[in-house]
């Protein structure tokens, strides 16, 4: 589906991403996991084409292929609606059956700027997915979430998934997420991507 090959990126001189590849086919599930500054997020927005690699190339199976990420913060307009602000990016019939499948029909005609981190992220969320991704990259999207929304997220995901065959990156650094959705776990460090098996990786002479 998308495919990183050889990709170099660096910011004021210092290298975050160096000769990597990296490849995800539809439906599949992939956690990352890496410490803070490692590179997580700039090979997120690579991918989903809001930075462009210094050197190295990055192919899609198909031009048309949606890859969106959703992040940590919240962006919506705090004087409208809920309603309002799914309105902003996608019909009602687009978002309407992720705000039932995440249980907060009862928020859409409350101001957004009246919401709880955890209510606002559930609102950002649907949105993203209404817009009907082939790849979602979720880059610590959950954290303001209780153990029951995640449930209703992780069972939202699970449905796409098997439904329309999304392949979802999951950011994050909760392993319960992770096993959650049986995802494939990879580790970025030393400027690469590695399967997490791989403890140590082969140019580590330790």
């Amino acid at each position: 589906m998308i495919r990183a090959s050889k990709i170099c990126k660096s910011f004021g001189g210092r290298q975050i991403l160096d000769n990597l590849d990296y490849s995800i086919e539809r439906g599949e599930i992939h956690a990352w996991k890496g410490s803070n500054g490692c590179g997580k997020t700039t090979l997120a927005r690579l991918l989903a084409g809001l930075e462009t690699p210094d050197s190295g190339t990055i192919t899609r199976s198909d031009p048309s292929l949606k890859v969106l990420i959703a992040q940590q913060d919240f962006v919506l307009w705090p004087t409208l609606s809920v309603r309002q602000n799914l309105n902003l990016v996608a019909p009602e019939k687009d978002w309407q059956p992720f705000v039932k499948q995440l249980s907060f029909s009862e928020l859409l005609k409350q101001r957004s700027g009246h919401l709880s981190h955890g209510q606002k992220q559930l609102v950002c969320l649907a949105r993203t997915l209404s817009l009907q991704p082939d790849l979602l990259i979720l880059d610590e999207a959950i954290s303001h979430l209780d153990k029951e929304k995640r449930h209703q997220f992780f069972n939202t995901l699970k449905n796409l998934r098997e439904k329309h065959a999304v392949a979802f990156i999951w950011i994050n650094h909760f392993d319960e997420n992770s096993a959650n959705l049986q995802s494939d776990s990879w580790v970025l460090e030393q400027n690469q991507l590695y399967p997490s098996h791989l403890v140590y990786p082969k140019n580590n002479p330790s």
